[in-house]
């Protein structure tokens, strides 16, 4: 029988999410009876060790245009996203630079930006000034 929108085998019954080990919505059998097990129910941790989601060149991307146009679009992201929303942990050190130095009202250039990572001693750890200024092209 063909599914409904809505994952259903009937129509007007309600959709069922089952859960594997996987965390990728189908449930797992027992090939003896083919019984479907949720593991919600049974306590297991459902995506140990998964590595969430991310898109590095999209991280990118928000930092090169906070450095490019901090006025209009740093004020923007403080609203929307916090250093925890980057996966990469030389963005989040970026990104909480930057930000600091916009709530002190401090001018974000290239050349200031730069000194101020090197004077906080994070500029090598960052992937030093040649990769600060990848994030300008």
């Amino acid at each position: 029988m063909p599914r409904d929108p809505q994952g259903s085998e009937k129509p007007g019954e309600p959709h069922k999410t089952v859960r594997n080990g996987n965390g990728n919505g189908r449930g797992s059998a027992d090939r003896s009876g083919g019984k479907v097990t949720d593991n919600r129910l049974t306590g297991l941790p459902q995506d140990v060790g998964r590595t969430l989601p991310h898109s590095v060149e999209a991280e990118q991307g928000v930092l090169g245009s906070m450095l490019i146009s901090p006025r209009d679009i740093i004020a923007e992201c403080v609203e929307k996203i916090s250093e925890e929303y980057f996966y990469v942990p030389a963005h989040q050190t970026i990104y909480t630079v930057l930000v600091e130095l916009w709530n002190a009202g401090q001018g974000i250039d290239l050349i200031t930006f730069t000194q101020t990572l090197r004077d906080r001693n994070v500029l090598d750890a960052v992937g030093g000034a040649a990769f600060v200024t990848s994030l300008y092209t």
